[in-house]
């Protein structure tokens, strides 16, 4: 991951988890992963996921805010993906 590339790898970590964890949760994934949610939904999720993880492993918004900024890298990507 890109993250870890950058030496953030604590940070691409708790993001794969998130995700992860979101894919657990069919109200959340999209129909192609056969799920009854949509992009919304799902980014929904991993933020809410990821919100738990920093704030149980580390109170600092400075990492929210690059997991955050992961997350909006990692969506483009996927939404650059899907339109194709």
């Amino acid at each position: 991951m890109m993250l870890e590339y950058f030496g953030f790898k604590n940070q691409a970590e708790k993001l794969i988890t998130a995700v992860m964890e979101a894919l657990k949760n069919k109200e959340a994934q999209t129909p192609d992963l056969g799920g009854l949610g949509n992009t919304e939904t799902f980014v929904n999720e991993i933020l809410k996921i990821l919100k738990k993880l920093v704030y149980k492993f580390k109170r600092d918004s400075t990492v929210f805010l690059k997991l955050l900024g992961a997350l909006v890298c990692l969506i483009d990507t996927l939404l650059c993906l899907h339109v194709r």
